[in-house]
């Protein structure tokens, strides 16, 4: 039964990281466009190539900016739970 309140803490955590990452940015990748094989696609599909191209490398610049800040993230939570996983340590793990 001194298990209980452990669960509940435990169950509470990765419920609110669940909710964490759902509320966070989701980065995915740009998908290629498609290029055209032939003069006469190209002929047709001129323009919307160049629209598509546009809109691909907009594309991969926010997924990189997503990444990045991904990492910062990352990075700021590892440093929070460092904290508290050394404080958890000098606390309760040597009882």
């Amino acid at each position: 039964m001194r298990d209980a309140p452990i669960r509940s803490a435990l169950s509470l955590a990765l419920a609110l990281t669940a909710t964490n990452v759902l509320a966070n940015d989701i980065c995915m990748p740009p998908l290629l466009p498609y290029l055209p094989n032939t003069q006469a696609e190209a002929d047709e599909f001129g323009s919307l190539v160049t629209e598509e191209a546009e809109r691909y490398f907009q594309d991969t610049q926010d997924y990189l900016s997503c990444l990045d800040r991904d990492r910062v993230r990352v990075f700021q939570e590892a440093r929070e739970f460092t904290a508290q996983y050394s404080q958890y340590i000098n606390s309760f793990a040597r009882q």
